[in-house]
């Protein structure tokens, strides 16, 4: 085992979770995603696409935060507090045919697809969410929807 996955493990183990965050190149966006919420809470694992580290990860942090608390977290539900302002993300299910571009390090904590994960999909700052009919193309094609 290697020093990155014995810190992942050891975040895991402190924490709850361990966040990996991947940069963004030329037209993709960057992501963000979880490992270890199904493990310490038999939760999904949550994953952001289309912001920044310094904005996804305290979005995973406290969205993970509500679940630990029993939050009503779950596919279809609107979440406040996770952007701040006024601004709700919604919830969607992953589809597992995305893992391996996605959650590459979930698949290794988990031994491959035994696993479920959300997203957290983020509106605009118009408040539009991207399956929307006013959500620009770019916004769409910056914050692809993962359940299918």
């Amino acid at each position: 085992m290697d020093q990155s996955e014995q810190k992942a493990l050891a975040n895991i183990a402190t924490y709850g979770l361990h966040i990996l965050n991947v940069m963004g190149e030329d037209e993709l966006p960057p992501f963000s995603y979880s490992i270890g919420i199904e493990k310490s809470l038999g939760l999904p694992e949550l994953i952001v696409v289309g912001l920044g580290a310094d904005v996804a990860q305290p979005v995973i942090n406290e969205c993970y935060r509500q679940m630990k608390e029993g939050g009503a977290i779950a596919p279809g539900a609107r979440v406040a507090d996770l952007l701040g302002g006024d601004f709700e993300c919604v919830i969607g299910e992953v589809d597992p045919r995305h893992y391996e571009e996605y959650m590459g390090w979930a698949l290794w904590l988990h031994k491959g697809p035994h696993f479920r994960a959300w997203q957290i999909i983020f509106p605009s700052t118009a408040g539009v969410f991207p399956w929307e009919p006013q959500a620009s193309d770019g916004f769409r094609n910056w914050q692809p929807l993962l359940n299918a």
